[in-house]
Formats: structure tokens, sequence, C-alpha cells
């Protein structure tokens, strides 16, 4: 049982340093404006 547990704990710890490290190379992304609401379509484009 401490095996699977050392195991888990392992991963768990692999993982968040994994993360880290990507979250500070790639950082948060850029800051996008909100996407503007387009009005809904009531038919499907013509095909051509």
């Amino acid at each position: 049982m401490l095996t699977i547990l050392l195991y888990v704990l392992v991963i768990v710890v692999v993982g968040a340093a994994l993360f880290f490290v990507a979250s500070v190379v790639f950082g948060r992304g850029e800051a996008l404006a909100p996407i503007q609401p387009e009005p809904p379509r009531r038919f499907c484009p013509r095909r051509t």
C-alpha cells in the first residue's frame, strides 16, 4: 500500500512541476478583448 501511495505522490509532484515550468515558460497568454456577439443565423448559407 505504501508503494502505491508513494507512486501517486511522485506522479502528482512531477505533474505540478511540469505545470509550473510550462506556466513560467509560456506565460498566461495575451489578454484578448471579449468576442462581440453576432446576430443569430436563421438559415444555413448556400453551398457554392
